[in-house]
C-alpha cells in the first residue's frame, strides 16, 4: 500500500454518494480498517485520504453486498 494514489474522504463520498455516517459506521464495524485512514496536513488544515485502488474496491463490495440483502 506504500506508493498507492490516495483519494480524498471528500471525493470518496461524493463518488460513492454515501454519508458521513456511512463510513464511519463501516470503520466502527471493522469493515474500512483504521489504517486506511490517513490523515495529511493541506492548505485548508488537516485532511483524511484514503489509499484508493484499495477502498474503493472495499466500498463497491460493501455496497454490492448491502444491494443484494434488500
Amino acid at each position: 500500500m506504500g506508493n498507492e494514489a490516495l483519494i480524498s474522504k471528500k471525493e470518496l463520498l461524493e463518488r460513492y454518494s454515501i454519508s458521513y455516517g456511512a463510513l464511519y459506521r463501516w470503520k466502527r464495524k471493522g469493515l474500512i480498517p483504521e489504517e486506511w485512514f490517513i490523515k495529511k496536513a493541506t492548505v485548508t488544515g488537516q485532511e483524511t485520504f484514503f489509499p484508493r485502488e484499495t477502498v474503493c474496491k472495499r466500498i463497491e463490495l460493501i455496497q454490492s453486498q448491502k444491494e443484494d440483502t434488500l
